[in-house]
């Protein structure tokens, strides 16, 4: 602030707390008011969250203020606050409310007071908070959930998300999963479902969350230590899985897994390309001849070449 405004002891503040719940109709009035304010006037908007405001009114609001974003407040310190006014609450309980509150103070405190309101101080446990806010998605049964997504029966799967769902919201729900499973050693379809729950947090417009679900039920999202490798069984060797080269227009890259005859191959594609932009036929010339093993089309014929040679 300039010299001149903190020196000035009639200067005016107005304060409007929880910008977010005002409708367009309430401040489309207050614009003008907003940009054409006295210069001794100050005035401070406050929201905890902005994307609920109607999208025309804050680009009119952002486009005549100052916008000064806060960090949230840890889950730690938010339950550090609660437990120094209530020591006989279990203090998991009061962490999982900070996740609720997702960094916001005054939200915590709603909730614990939604909580004290039905049961006594030392009775506000995790279990408790699990089960009237977290649909019951404490440890067990999201291990019980992962686990029966990993098999065939989609039926029980779809129940344990409709029980979850009663309880508690499905951002919730996709909030908790998500915690839990940046803490795992996934696969590559555990990175999948990771990405697919980021995508539907950020949408507008939200499908049942078992829309998500039904595409990795019989995956394995999780690596198990206790098994060996498959992709390094015999029986895995199969070239019906291995990905080759497209037909189509030249490709400026060569696939990571492709056949041996899909790499010969490529090598024309390539001359094309050098053609095209020089605009000469270019010619590769080589003495060294082709040794017998890069003449096989397939991975399993050159495994079959290798243990021919090396007994």
């Amino acid at each position: 602030m300039t010299d001149s405004i903190r020196g000035d002891n009639h200067r005016r503040f107005i304060i409007i707390d929880e910008v977010q719940n005002a409708t367009r109709q309430s401040l489309s009035p207050f614009l003008d008011s907003l940009e054409f304010a006295s210069d001794t006037t100050t005035v401070i908007l406050i929201s905890m969250d902005l994307d609920k405001l109607d999208a025309i009114v804050r680009d009119a609001i952002e486009s005549r203020c100052i916008e000064l974003s806060l960090d949230t407040i840890s889950y730690t310190a938010i339950a550090d606050k609660i437990f120094s006014k209530h020591p006989s609450c279990e203090y998991e309980a009061l962490i999982l409310i900070a996740k609720l509150a997702r960094g916001n103070m005054r939200k915590a405190w709603s909730i614990y007071e939604y909580f004290a309101a039905q049961v006594a101080e030392e009775e506000i446990t995790s279990d408790l908070v699990y089960k009237l806010k977290f649909g019951g998605l404490n440890e067990k049964t999201r291990e019980g959930f992962y686990s029966s997504l990993s098999n065939k029966d989609w039926s029980n799967t779809k129940r344990i998300i409709k029980d979850f769902s009663s309880n508690a919201n499905q951002e919730t729900i996709v909030k908790t999963i998500l915690e839990d499973l940046v803490t795992k050693d996934l696969t590559e379809e555990g990175i999948e479902l990771l990405s697919a729950l980021s995508i539907w947090l950020q949408s507008s417009y939200k499908i049942p969350i078992e829309a998500v679900f039904i595409k990795f039920q019989n995956k394995c999202l999780e690596y198990d230590p206790d098994l060996p490798n498959p992709d390094m069984s015999e029986d895995a060797i199969d070239e019906s899985l291995i990905p080759v080269i497209q037909k189509g227009p030249p490709k400026h890259s060569l696939p990571l897994e492709a056949t041996p005859k899909a790499i010969r191959e490529s090598s024309n594609n390539v001359l094309d390309q050098m053609k095209a932009i020089t605009g000469k036929q270019v010619v590769v010339k080589s003495e060294v001849p082709l040794p017998e093993w890069f003449k096989v089309n397939s991975w399993k014929e050159l495994l079959t070449w290798y243990d021919k040679h090396n007994g």
